[in-house]
């Protein structure tokens, strides 16, 4: 049995007029494109923002049973500390030391959910749960002991060799993930309509599961 586990992020806009300003080059570029290049410029800086632990938030995660197929989420109601903490203790809820009765699973977690969580956790002051993995613990380079990366295992931890849950579904499955435009995530979150992206989440973990089902016992 395994628990998939796939965490959505935000950029944080409490700390957007605090980003370093791009290094843009507008050359002879009159003052009108001058402009409108540096605002695009600061715009992607945002938008690469939600890859950044120290820039972004977490907003929202969904957790799928592998041998059930049931699902839960949690999502942001608004955009504040209190919100993300709740979302990272439901993620915490799975990372128990004492469990043996099931591994997570992740699809580029090692590299990203994972180091994601427990760095947010420690910037929000968050308490690890009583009996809660250490990120040490967690995060064993070419084990699966406890968290299986399914893209790291299927690319045989060889960065050449890393595809996509999108790519790797459609190859394997016939199907890939749901569209879904990254940047109306937060605006949907501040409307206190961020539960609109559980299909999206939905799918990710659906995704993910499958391919666990697919290879374990056999790559893992």
């Amino acid at each position: 049995m395994a628990k998939v586990i796939d965490i959505e992020t935000i950029p944080n806009p409490a700390l957007i007029d605090s980003m370093p300003d791009p290094e843009v080059k507008v050359g002879n570029l009159g003052p009108e494109k001058a402009a409108a290049k540096i605002a695009d410029a600061k715009q992607l800086s945002i938008d690469k923002m939600a890859l950044s632990w120290m820039y972004g938030r977490i907003c929202g995660v969904g957790i799928k049973d592998t041998d059930t197929n049931e699902s839960e989420f949690s999502i942001m109601d608004e955009v504040s500390d209190a919100e993300e903490i709740k979302v990272i203790g439901t993620i915490f809820d799975y990372l128990i030391e004492g469990s043996h009765l099931y591994r997570i699973a992740t699809w580029n977690g090692y590299s990203f959910d994972i180091p994601f969580v427990y760095k947010r956790a420690a910037i929000l002051n968050v308490e690890l749960p009583y009996e809660s993995k250490r990120f040490n613990r967690v995060q064993k380079k070419y084990s699966s002991d406890y968290h299986v990366d399914i893209m790291q295992e299927l690319a045989g931890w060889d960065i050449s060799q890393r595809v996509s849950l999108h790519n790797a579904s459609i190859a394997m499955l016939g199907y890939g993930k749901l569209e879904w435009d990254h940047k109306k995530t937060l605006p949907l979150i501040q409307e206190g309509n961020g539960k609109e992206m559980i299909p999206y989440i939905e799918r990710d973990v659906e995704l993910t599961a499958k391919h666990y089902n697919k290879f374990y016992g056999r790559i893992f």
